[in-house]
């Protein structure tokens, strides 16, 4: 039962209980910056990506792109990709809910592994769209500079 003197003694406790986790993410984000800086990513952060969109990180960032198409992404931009992809599987599909001899956390597992490789797949097709979109521009950006014909 709670009475007064155990809420008064959390009370009392409190502040140093938020003394010590501020402390704690102090070195949590120290450590974070300094990891950030071994691959790169703190100039795509600087240039407006979010944690939760790993998509436009791995696209924009040379490196993570070369790490991607190795398949050696770090840990942290799996996270991220994690992150991003739990936004789509909150839900199952109907295809995964119907199936009834799976048990729940294997119908999770299926729909987590398809989305991550639709997730895959769309990155790898937005990447040659990129690459296409970049082609053709380039190529009528040559016609563009070329003196007009004479009437």
């Amino acid at each position: 039962m709670i009475d007064r003197r155990k809420i008064l003694k959390l009370f009392s406790t409190a502040p140093l209980a938020a003394g010590t986790l501020g402390k704690m993410e102090t070195a949590r984000a120290v450590e974070t910056a300094k990891v950030m800086r071994q691959v790169g990513r703190d100039t795509a952060m600087s240039a407006g990506a979010t944690p939760g969109n790993a998509r436009w990180l791995i696209a924009s960032n040379p490196k993570l792109l070369a790490l991607f198409k190795a398949g050696l992404l770090p840990d942290w931009v799996k996270a991220d990709m994690r992150d991003t992809l739990r936004e789509s599987t909150r839900y199952l599909t109907t295809d995964v809910a119907a199936l009834r001899s799976v048990s729940l956390s294997g119908k999770v597992f299926i729909n987590h592994a398809r989305a991550e490789r639709a997730f895959e797949v769309d990155l790898i097709n937005s990447l040659a769209r990129d690459a296409m979109r970049h082609a053709f521009y380039n190529q009528h950006d040559e016609r563009q500079n070329e003196p007009p014909d004479a009437f």
